[in-house]
C-alpha cells in the first residue's frame, strides 16, 4: 500500500509539474545583410495576456543592448517581431525572449527562447560615382557600381522628401573590358528639393544605401547700372515696415519782414486812390 501511495504521489507531482512548465519557441534568420530588417517569429503556451520582453543585442564577452521589444500574448499563441539592423556594425547578435513575472521559472525543456545572427556588412560593395550633391532640373542622376556584379542588376529603391521616388525595382548592372564589377546608372527626374535616400540589394538581400541632397535652381537676377548689365543671384530677406514722418511747415523769420512789405503797399495804394 504505501508503495501504491508513493508512486501515485509521485505522479500527481509529475501532473502538476508538466501542467505548470511553457513552451517558448522564436526563431529568425541567422544570416543577414547590415541594414535589412531583422524578423522574430514566435510561438507559445503561455496564457493569453501574458507579457513576453524580446531583446536585441549584440553577442559577446560584452553585450550591448540595442532594442527591446513587449509583447503581449493574444489568443492564437502566435507574435511577430521586426527589428531595424540600419546602421550595425558587422558580427554577431542575440535575439532573446524573456517572460514576465515568474513564468520565467516555468519553461519547459523545450523551450528555445535565444537566437544567434550573424550580420553582414556588404556596404563596401557599394561605390557611387556622381555626384552627391545635384541641382533641379539636372537631379537625380545616380551612377556608381557593385564590386563583382557584373551583369547580374541591382535593386534600386528611392525615397524623397515626398515620399516614393523610384523603385524599388531591378536596373541593369554591366561589366567593363573583363572587369567583375557591375555599373549602373539610373536617372530620375525630380522637382521636390531635400535629401533622396538611395537604398540597393540583390537577391543575397540588402547592400547599402547612400543618401543624395537636391538643390532647387537659383536664376540671376538683372541689375542695369551706368557700367552695364550685372547679373547677381537673390538672397531671400525679410521686408521691413518703413516709418515716414510729415512734415509740417513752420514760419520762418524771413517770412515776417515780406509779410509786413506787402501790407505797407497795401495801405499805401489805398490812400493814393483817395487822393
Amino acid at each position: 500500500m504505501k508503495k501504491i501511495a508513493i508512486i501515485a504521489l509521485l505522479a500527481m507531482v509529475l501532473i502538476v509539474g508538466v501542467a505548470s512548465a511553457y513552451v517558448l519557441t522564436i526563431d529568425c534568420p541567422l544570416k543577414l545583410p547590415v541594414g535589412a530588417p531583422l524578423p522574430v517569429m514566435g510561438t507559445t503556451t503561455f496564457p493569453a495576456g501574458t507579457t513576453v520582453d524580446l531583446v536585441f543585442s549584440s553577442s559577446g564577452q560584452t553585450s550591448n543592448m540595442i532594442s527591446t521589444v513587449p509583447v503581449t500574448i493574444g489568443e492564437d499563441k502566435n507574435f511577430n517581431v521586426v527589428f531595424e539592423t540600419t546602421g550595425l556594425n558587422g558580427g554577431m547578435y542575440k535575439v532573446e525572449a524573456i517572460p514576465r513575472g515568474d513564468y520565467q521559472s516555468k519553461l519547459s525543456s523545450d523551450s528555445i527562447t535565444i537566437r544567434v545572427v550573424e550580420l553582414i556588412d556588404r556596404s563596401d560593395m557599394l561605390h557611387i560615382t556622381s555626384p552627391i550633391n545635384q541641382v533641379i532640373p539636372n537631379a537625380l542622376l545616380i551612377e556608381g557600381y557593385i564590386s563583382k556584379a557584373g551583369n547580374s542588376g541591382v535593386k534600386l529603391d528611392v525615397i524623397g522628401p515626398v515620399g516614393k521616388a523610384f523603385g524599388p525595382a531591378y536596373i541593369g548592372t554591366a561589366s567593363r573590358s573583363g572587369n567583375p564589377d557591375g555599373y549602373f546608372s539610373q536617372y530620375i527626374s525630380v522637382e521636390e528639393p531635400g535629401n533622396y535616400n538611395a537604398r540597393f540589394s540583390d537577391s543575397t538581400g540588402y547592400i547599402g544605401e547612400k543618401i543624395f541632397g537636391v538643390k532647387a535652381t537659383v536664376t540671376p537676377v538683372p541689375v542695369v547700372t551706368t557700367e552695364g548689365t550685372l547679373l547677381f543671384t537673390p538672397t531671400p530677406t525679410t521686408p521691413r515696415p518703413v516709418q515716414t514722418k510729415t512734415q509740417v511747415p513752420t514760419p520762418t523769420k524771413s517770412d515776417a519782414p515780406v509779410a509786413g512789405i506787402i501790407a505797407g503797399l497795401g495801405i499805401a495804394g489805398f490812400f493814393a486812390l483817395r487822393k
